[in-house]
Parts: C-alpha cells; sequence; structure tokens
C-alpha cells in the first residue's frame, strides 16, 4: 500500500506508523499541499503495479468491483470503465441503478471511439482503471491548465490512450456513486462554478484533445455527450441567477458545431424571462 501524504496537517503519520505494523505501507510526503489533483499523479508514480484506479474516498466498492476490475485486467485491457448507482449524499436511497445507462459491454480498440461514446464520463474517477504507463505518459505543463476545472484526470488518460488501446465498459453496477458532495457547486455561487467546470473546462479538454491527434468528429461528439448528459438539464431546471446572455455566448463559444445547442440549449436561453 502506498500513502502519498500531501502535506497534512492532522495525525497522518501516526496513522501510518500504526498500521505498518499489520501492512506493508510506503509512505511519501509532499513539502507542500500541491492539490488533490496532482497528488493523483504523485501517489501513481510512487506505485509498482500496472494499472491505477483513484478511488473515491465517499463512494462505496462492493467485492464485485475488485473481482470485475482483476478479470479484465488479466484479459489485457488498458482501460476498464466500471459503472455504478447513485445514491443520495446520505448514502440512504438511490437516485438511479446505473449512472452509464449501458445495458451491455462494450469494448473499443481505437481511442476516437472512446471519446465520441464516453467523453466527459472519464473524468469520473471512481469508475476508471487505467493501465499506470499511459496515465503517467502526459508531462505535468501538459495537463497542469486543466487542474483549475478539475479535469486533469480526465486530460490525462485520454492522451495516455491516444496511440492506441484495449478499452472496455462494463454495464452492471458494481459500486455506489455519492451524489451532491461538492461544496462548490452548492450556494450562491453553484452555478457559476458548475458553468466554469462542466461547460467551460470539459470543452477546453476536448479543444486540446483534438489538437493532439483526436479526430473533429470525435470531439464533437463528446462535447454532444457534455450537451445531452449535463448542460441541455441543467438549462432547462433552471439558471436563474446567471447573466444568460453571457452563457450563451460561452456556449456558442465552444459547442456551435453541436445540434443540442442549436434546437435545447438556445431556445431555452432565449425563453421569455430569461435575464
Amino acid at each position: 500500500m502506498i500513502v502519498s501524504d500531501n502535506a497534512s496537517t492532522d495525525n497522518t503519520v501516526e496513522v501510518v506508523d500504526r498500521y505498518r505494523q499489520s501492512i506493508p505501507i510506503r509512505y511519501f510526503r509532499n513539502e507542500s499541499n500541491i492539490g488533490g489533483e496532482r497528488n493523483f499523479f504523485a501517489a501513481a508514480s510512487h506505485g509498482s503495479a500496472e494499472h491505477v484506479w483513484v478511488f473515491g474516498d465517499d463512494d462505496i466498492f462492493e467485492e464485485a468491483a475488485i473481482v470485475s476490475a482483476l478479470k479484465h485486467i488479466r484479459l489485457g485491457y488498458d482501460l476498464i470503465v466500471l459503472n455504478y448507482s447513485t445514491w443520495s449524499l446520505e448514502m440512504d436511497a438511490k437516485l438511479n441503478s446505473r449512472g452509464l445507462a449501458r445495458t451491455k459491454p462494450s469494448t473499443y480498440d481505437d481511442p476516437n471511439a472512446v471519446l465520441a461514446s464516453l467523453g466527459s464520463h472519464l473524468g469520473y474517477i471512481s469508475s476508471l482503471i487505467v493501465r499506470k504507463e499511459m496515465y503517467l505518459s502526459t508531462p505535468p505543463e501538459e495537463y497542469e491548465p486543466f487542474v483549475q476545472y478539475g479535469f486533469s484526470h480526465l486530460y490525462s488518460v485520454y492522451c495516455g490512450i491516444r496511440s492506441g488501446c484495449l478499452a472496455v465498459c462494463l454495464p452492471d453496477p458494481v459500486f455506489k456513486r455519492r451524489e451532491d458532495n461538492c461544496t462548490i457547486f452548492t450556494g450562491e455561487s453553484a452555478n457559476s462554478n458548475w458553468i466554469n467546470y462542466f461547460i467551460k473546462g470539459t470543452a477546453l479538454v476536448f479543444e486540446a484533445l483534438g489538437r493532439n491527434g483526436y479526430s473533429s468528429l470525435a470531439v464533437v461528439r463528446a462535447k454532444n455527450q457534455v450537451l445531452r448528459d449535463f448542460v441541455a438539464r441543467r438549462i432547462l431546471t433552471g439558471m436563474n441567477d446567471v447573466n444568460r446572455l453571457s452563457l450563451m455566448r460561452l456556449i456558442y463559444r465552444h459547442y456551435r458545431w453541436n445540434w443540442r445547442f442549436w434546437t435545447i440549449c438556445l431556445p431555452a436561453l432565449l425563453m421569455p424571462g430569461a435575464s
């Protein structure tokens, strides 16, 4: 086991020392807090396994997750996408039986097909197992611009597989995802933060991928997935505290080649009463 201590101010060292008596632990400590995103890569770089699985500390995986992961690692997959059920903040109510609407496995040997099909869903860290050499192949200066959006992981995974990979997306949920657990998406700045991350951030990642080997069609389809699964729904359910004209301009800048912008997002933003 590896512990990458991100300059913690709590009793991490004491806890590690206590468990070292029964568990082999390799302990590393950053000189300063480098942020969670960068610490993903720091922890992975110290590992000796062939694959990386960054699992969220408030998601709950079941035994089936480990069994499925090991099975597909042994089958030679470079990228394994696990499905999950979604639960309330208190983890006492199931919100959705399948986070990814898949009923049968999907396999890919073309990175463009992965991008076109899964898009921003690879940004959910707990569902991804990726070959370490691919994950760490992107230099820090290349993924650094996406740290502020929480998508350095997303960018690095796609960059890692762009020269070719064997990937699978599995349909059966094997862990529970905790929803509404991010405080930056609550309160007065919830919508503005959400826009910055999920409209601007994902678009910038996909556009960078388009400049680094991915096809324009795959980029358009990845953006269409964001509009379908996130943006259109958010706009239709209300964004009354944002400047809709500015929002419309932002979406137009990044999504004007996507039909969902013209048929769903734009009409919703131009509805009477929009600010």
